[in-house]
């Protein structure tokens, strides 16, 4: 795997999940407090001043009803775009 595209998945996984934080209508704060991080953190990930880890991926995704293989599925769905 490149780091190229590594890249287009952690932005694909980052797209997604602000898409659909915005979609349930949830704030940065509600989503911070049910995925266990700080509202900063999240909001540093949507801006792109900084990039998830798996483990805050999943936290956040769990936390919007996500499980991680839909996540998984449709951020394989969205890099073949």
């Amino acid at each position: 795997m490149t780091d190229d595209y590594a890249s287009k998945i952690q932005a694909a996984i980052v797209t997604l999940l602000m898409e659909e934080r915005k979609k349930q209508g949830v704030s940065h704060e509600k989503l911070a407090i049910k995925a266990g991080i700080s509202r900063t953190a999240i909001s540093h990930l949507e801006s792109g001043r900084s990039q998830p880890s798996l483990r805050v991926s999943i936290n956040i995704a769990n936390a919007l009803g996500i499980s991680f293989s839909e996540l998984a599925r449709q951020t394989e769905k969205r890099i073949k775009r």
